[in-house]
């Protein structure tokens, strides 16, 4: 084990420590232009990159992209220009602005040069490359609790040493994750300013993504408020949450980041809240065809010291991770490096198991960890690892400061259903809302790996749906219509929603079940179930609407059951399987049925 009081470690620790007593002084002490830039994604990786920054003034900035080659010969000359936003961020009387500019449009798997700022205040000049959609190989960078103790800049040195010694062990990372408490007190932009400083010397070059830990959310809110004012993250996540959870793809690597620290109960979530994040965490990790999945989250799955809030995120995210396949989840918090065995509900399972990886990049350490579970452990030792992906093999690597390794394992991928339609691409709006309803059993696909999400709908087929999401309760035994013979695979369905009174018929006692169900009529099905209002004026932007429709439909479309649909959405015209879905999860997400529906 690496020893810390070693004479060699002493004069290390001398060096950068007074590098970072250089790094942690003001911006504008040490040059005009923009210090402390960070890059990261906040979309597509092979053709956006986002750069953050900050300035003690606030004004107008750019950020000045060309391609590599290009540079080599005219520098930024007829560079690309993206404009930067600029919000404050004052904590601490700091007086800090932060900067977040977007690049988009970029070509996958090129190197780019950029810098960010105005005319006589630009920053160095820095370099990134787009990830390829097409490659079967990366290497990226995980890095477990940064959190400092009493010395906040020789820590925050140690960390950015140990950052640098990453770098040179592995110059062709693709990207770096952090795995929450990056600092001690949220609330401090002092500590979240030194840490940037300490990462300008990797972070400018490599995009790193963040989970937040619970030394990010000690707000009132106990959301990460000032953590998320310093990141720019994919906003693709569940609605109130975004930028807290998101995911991304780089190369054949899928990355899920979640805040796990929603289980601690300082967020004011209802159960409906918690479904909502577990079924968006679902959906994401159905539509993925990546060939591997990894989960970054603060928390442990599986705690080595007792720990509450862990123990919630093993009941409700570890059967979901165990469910959909994924490789390898990274979390931290409880001070050690520790790798798990492969894990299948508790038990070692090296064919189908979760490999838990717990690390730990700053200068808190315990000295002890419950090792059952664990088939290495390392304390009192900051480490980082290096995943390296070679098609359908994974490696991980652990490193201390000197570059010792310290663990090693290898994970073969396995058999996964990659995306659960060929006709669902796994960035099409609705890919989403079709492994909703594929998770919940709503309905399914039409055979040969297809879902058809531009095919209709029948009325039978959409009570059958509805049906499903009620719970399939018992129907009456006679028949509502008179075209709704008994025996029929939708006969149950249909007598039990005209029951309720939430499905009507056609006229003329028939219920039609061969015709397409139009959007006024789902509209009209969903307001009577969750109890909503029947009156009120037809919306504008839905063509003509049924008298009898007008007020289901204005409900619908303030309760946001329209809301990204997708295509022209017409009253009167049949939805199409996607918009049906769509339109159910959002349903779902409004704890539609739980109260008021009579039911």
């Amino acid at each position: 084990m690496h020893s810390w009081n070693s004479g060699k470690w002493n004069v290390f620790a001398a060096v950068v420590l007074m590098m970072g007593l250089l790094l942690c002084v003001p911006a504008s002490a040490a040059q005009n232009g923009p210090e402390d830039v960070m890059l990261s994604w906040t979309g597509d990786t092979a053709a956006t990159m986002t750069a953050a920054w900050w300035g003690e003034e606030q004004g107008t900035a750019v950020m000045q992209v060309v391609p590599e080659s290009q540079f080599d010969r005219n520098g930024f000359a007829g560079a690309l220009e993206f404009p930067a936003q600029c919000r404050d961020i004052s904590l601490d009387q700091t007086g800090l602005w932060h900067y977040e500019a977007t690049a988009a449009g970029l070509t996958p798997a090129t190197t780019y040069c950029y810098r960010v700022g105005r005319e006589g205040a630009w920053s160095r000049t820095a370099r990134f490359t787009t990830s390829d959609p097409q490659a079967d190989n990366l290497t990226f960078l995980y890095m477990g609790d940064i959190q400092t103790n009493a010395d906040m800049e020789r820590e925050y040195a140690l960390w950015g040493a140990l950052a640098a010694a990453a770098r040179r062990e592995a110059p062709d990372l693709s990207f770096a994750v952090l795995g929450g408490d990056i600092v001690d007190s949220g609330i401090s932009a002092a500590q979240f300013r030194c840490f940037r400083t300490n990462a300008s010397a990797v972070f400018p070059d490599i995009p790193v993504l963040a989970a937040n830990g619970n030394h990010e959310s000690n707000f009132t809110s106990g959301k990460p408020e000032l953590y998320l004012d310093m990141f720019a993250f994919p906003e693709n996540g569940p609605e109130g949450f975004r930028e807290e959870f998101y995911s991304f793809d780089c190369a054949n690597c899928h990355v899920l980041v979640l805040n796990s620290w929603i289980f601690s109960g300082e967020q004011a979530m209802t159960e409906a809240d918690y479904e909502a994040v577990a079924r968006w965490i679902r959906a994401d990790l159905a539509a993925s065809r990546a060939d591997w999945q990894i989960v970054v989250t603060h928390i442990p799955v599986y705690a080595v010291h007792s720990d509450a809030v862990a123990a919630r995120v093993r009941e409700n995210w570890a059967p979901i991770f165990e469910q959909y396949g994924v490789d390898l989840v990274f979390v931290g918090h409880q001070h050690v490096y520790s790798r798990s065995y492969p894990l299948l509900d508790g038990a070692v399972d090296y064919e189908n198991g979760v490999t838990y990886i717990m690390g730990n990049a700053g200068q808190k350490f315990y000295g002890t960890a419950d090792e059952t579970l664990a088939e290495r452990t390392v304390y009192q030792t900051a480490t980082y690892q290096l995943v390296r992906i070679d098609g359908k093999s994974l490696t991980v690597q652990s490193f201390d400061a000197e570059g010792n390794e310290v663990d090693y394992c290898v994970l073969a991928q396995r058999e996964r259903q990659a995306g659960l339609f060929e006709d669902v691409p796994p960035d099409a709006w609705y890919s989403g809302a079709v492994a909703y309803a594929a998770e919940q059993g709503l309905f399914s696909g039409v055979g040969g790996g297809r879902f058809a999400p531009e095919g209709t709908m029948t009325r039978a087929m959409f009570a059958s749906v509805f049906h499903r999401y009620a719970g399939s309760p018992e129907a009456p035994g006679t028949a509502s219509f008179t075209d709704v013979p008994a025996g029929e695979w939708y006969s149950e369905s249909v007598n039990w929603a005209a029951a309720e009174g939430v499905l009507s018929g056609t006229g003329g006692g028939y219920f039609s079940p061969g015709g397409e169900i139009t959007l006024e009529q789902m509209a009209a099905v969903l307001c009577r179930y969750a109890g909503g209002t029947a009156e009120g004026e037809a919306p504008g932007g839905y063509g003509p609407v049924s008298g009898w429709a007008a007020g289901a439909m204005e409900w619908a479309r303030s309760a946001g059951l329209f809301e990204g649909v997708g295509g022209t959405l017409r009253a009167q015209a049949p939805a199409t399987r996607a918009q049906v879905a769509a339109i159910m999860m959002r349903f779902a997400g409004l704890g539609a049925g739980e109260e008021g529906s009579g039911t």
